[in-house]
Protein backbone atom coordinates (compact mmCIF):
# COMPACT_ATOMS: atom_id res chain seq x y z
CA UNK A 1 0.00 0.00 0.00
CA UNK A 2 2.89 2.60 0.86
CA UNK A 3 4.27 1.83 -2.06
CA UNK A 4 0.81 2.95 -4.73
CA UNK A 5 0.77 5.99 -2.34
CA UNK A 6 4.35 6.89 -3.17
CA UNK A 7 3.55 6.24 -6.62
CA UNK A 8 0.55 8.68 -6.66
CA UNK A 9 2.22 11.13 -4.54
CA UNK A 10 5.33 11.14 -7.29
CA UNK A 11 3.38 11.43 -9.91
CA UNK A 12 0.85 14.33 -8.33
CA UNK A 13 3.51 16.28 -7.31
CA UNK A 14 4.82 15.64 -11.36
CA UNK A 15 1.56 16.60 -12.80
CA UNK A 16 0.77 19.53 -10.96
CA UNK A 17 4.11 20.85 -10.03
CA UNK A 18 4.50 21.58 -13.45
CA UNK A 19 1.16 22.08 -14.46
CA UNK A 20 -0.70 23.63 -11.91
CA UNK A 21 -4.53 24.38 -12.20
CA UNK A 22 -6.72 27.00 -10.86
CA UNK A 23 -3.42 29.63 -10.24
CA UNK A 24 -4.97 32.37 -12.43
CA UNK A 25 -6.04 35.44 -10.11
CA UNK A 26 -9.72 35.30 -8.92
CA UNK A 27 -11.56 38.78 -8.77
CA UNK A 28 -13.74 39.24 -7.45
CA UNK A 29 -12.56 37.39 -4.04
CA UNK A 30 -14.56 37.58 -0.50
CA UNK A 31 -11.06 36.10 0.97
CA UNK A 32 -7.63 36.54 0.50
CA UNK A 33 -4.40 34.84 2.25
CA UNK A 34 -0.74 34.81 1.59
CA UNK A 35 1.52 32.81 2.88
CA UNK A 36 5.34 32.66 3.12
CA UNK A 37 7.96 29.99 4.11
CA UNK A 38 10.91 32.11 4.70
CA UNK A 39 12.79 28.70 4.92
CA UNK A 40 12.82 27.69 1.59
CA UNK A 41 11.36 30.66 0.05
CA UNK A 42 7.72 29.44 -0.98
CA UNK A 43 5.47 31.42 -1.35
CA UNK A 44 1.53 31.23 -2.08
CA UNK A 45 -1.55 33.88 -2.80
CA UNK A 46 -4.89 32.33 -2.21
CA UNK A 47 -8.32 33.87 -3.17
CA UNK A 48 -11.64 32.46 -2.57
CA UNK A 49 -15.40 33.02 -3.52
CA UNK A 50 -18.05 31.98 -1.35
CA UNK A 51 -21.56 30.96 -2.22
CA UNK A 52 -24.49 31.89 -0.40
CA UNK A 53 -24.33 28.62 1.85
CA UNK A 54 -21.02 29.34 2.93
CA UNK A 55 -19.53 26.82 0.88
CA UNK A 56 -16.10 27.39 -1.27
CA UNK A 57 -17.55 28.42 -4.86
CA UNK A 58 -14.30 29.16 -6.43
CA UNK A 59 -10.33 28.85 -5.40
CA UNK A 60 -7.85 30.05 -7.16
CA UNK A 61 -4.13 29.60 -5.41
CA UNK A 62 -0.98 30.70 -7.29
CA UNK A 63 2.33 29.21 -5.31
CA UNK A 64 6.18 30.28 -6.23
CA UNK A 65 8.80 27.45 -4.95
CA UNK A 66 9.43 24.37 -4.83
CA UNK A 67 7.52 21.20 -6.95
CA UNK A 68 5.40 19.78 -3.68
CA UNK A 69 4.12 23.64 -2.60
CA UNK A 70 2.88 23.95 -6.34
CA UNK A 71 1.19 20.87 -6.47
CA UNK A 72 -0.04 21.31 -3.01
CA UNK A 73 -1.90 24.13 -3.91
CA UNK A 74 -3.20 23.41 -7.42
CA UNK A 75 -4.57 20.07 -5.59
CA UNK A 76 -6.34 22.32 -2.33
CA UNK A 77 -8.24 24.27 -5.68
CA UNK A 78 -9.80 21.08 -6.88
CA UNK A 79 -10.38 19.62 -3.49
CA UNK A 80 -12.34 22.46 -1.77
CA UNK A 81 -14.31 23.68 -4.41
CA UNK A 82 -18.15 22.94 -2.94
CA UNK A 83 -16.62 22.58 0.67
CA UNK A 84 -18.55 24.55 3.63
CA UNK A 85 -16.22 26.47 5.32
CA UNK A 86 -16.16 24.61 8.55
CA UNK A 87 -15.65 21.49 6.41
CA UNK A 88 -12.80 23.46 4.80
CA UNK A 89 -11.03 23.90 7.96
CA UNK A 90 -11.65 20.57 9.46
CA UNK A 91 -10.03 19.13 6.48
CA UNK A 92 -6.92 21.88 7.09
CA UNK A 93 -6.60 20.69 10.44
CA UNK A 94 -7.15 16.69 9.42
CA UNK A 95 -4.37 17.00 6.86
CA UNK A 96 -2.11 19.05 8.82
CA UNK A 97 -2.43 16.53 11.95
CA UNK A 98 -1.74 13.36 9.21
CA UNK A 99 1.26 15.57 7.57
CA UNK A 100 2.93 15.97 10.69
CA UNK A 101 1.94 12.75 12.52
CA UNK A 102 2.13 10.22 9.83
CA UNK A 103 -0.76 9.08 11.26
CA UNK A 104 -3.64 8.26 8.50
CA UNK A 105 -5.42 10.54 7.73
CA UNK A 106 -8.85 11.65 9.97
CA UNK A 107 -12.08 10.93 8.72
CA UNK A 108 -13.45 13.20 5.47
CA UNK A 109 -16.81 12.72 5.21
CA UNK A 110 -16.86 15.46 2.96
CA UNK A 111 -14.36 13.79 0.16
CA UNK A 112 -15.15 11.65 -2.00
CA UNK A 113 -12.69 8.20 -2.33
CA UNK A 114 -10.48 10.00 -4.78
CA UNK A 115 -10.09 13.18 -2.98
CA UNK A 116 -9.48 11.23 0.10
CA UNK A 117 -6.72 9.05 -1.77
CA UNK A 118 -5.07 12.43 -2.88
CA UNK A 119 -5.01 13.70 0.31
CA UNK A 120 -3.54 9.90 1.87
CA UNK A 121 -0.57 10.15 -0.97
CA UNK A 122 0.23 13.93 0.18
CA UNK A 123 0.57 12.86 3.69
CA UNK A 124 3.53 10.40 3.34
CA UNK A 125 5.61 13.53 3.81
CA UNK A 126 5.81 13.25 7.11
CA UNK A 127 8.67 11.33 6.43
CA UNK A 128 10.47 14.12 5.42
CA UNK A 129 9.87 16.28 8.17
CA UNK A 130 11.78 19.79 6.70
CA UNK A 131 9.14 19.12 3.49
CA UNK A 132 5.73 19.24 5.54
CA UNK A 133 5.93 23.55 5.69
CA UNK A 134 6.22 22.93 1.59
CA UNK A 135 2.82 20.80 1.40
CA UNK A 136 1.44 22.07 4.29
CA UNK A 137 1.70 26.32 3.07
CA UNK A 138 -1.18 26.45 1.09
CA UNK A 139 -3.25 24.60 3.44
CA UNK A 140 -2.66 27.10 6.01
CA UNK A 141 -3.40 29.99 3.90
CA UNK A 142 -6.56 28.22 3.59
CA UNK A 143 -7.17 28.12 6.96
CA UNK A 144 -6.09 32.10 7.50
CA UNK A 145 -8.67 33.21 4.44
CA UNK A 146 -11.52 31.19 5.70
CA UNK A 147 -10.73 32.22 9.51
CA UNK A 148 -9.55 35.20 9.32
CA UNK A 149 -6.05 34.56 11.41
CA UNK A 150 -2.91 35.11 10.86
CA UNK A 151 -0.04 33.03 11.51
CA UNK A 152 3.36 34.22 12.54
CA UNK A 153 4.75 30.67 11.60
CA UNK A 154 3.37 30.48 8.34
CA UNK A 155 4.21 34.26 7.66
CA UNK A 156 0.47 33.97 6.55
CA UNK A 157 -1.06 37.90 5.89
CA UNK A 158 -4.72 37.83 5.48
CA UNK A 159 -6.43 40.52 3.61
CA UNK A 160 -9.65 42.05 3.19
CA UNK A 161 -11.91 41.07 0.01
CA UNK A 162 -10.56 43.48 -2.78
CA UNK A 163 -7.30 44.12 -0.92
CA UNK A 164 -4.10 41.87 -2.08
CA UNK A 165 -2.53 40.45 1.09
CA UNK A 166 1.27 41.83 1.72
Amino acid sequence: MLDDREALFRALIEDHGSHPRHSDPLEPADARADGHNPLCGDRVALALRLAADDSIADCSCRARGCAICTASASLLTDLVRGLRRADAVALVEAFRTACVSGEPLAATPYLDDAGREVMAALTIIHASPLRVKCVTLPWHALKAALTGASERSHDLRVAPAGETAA
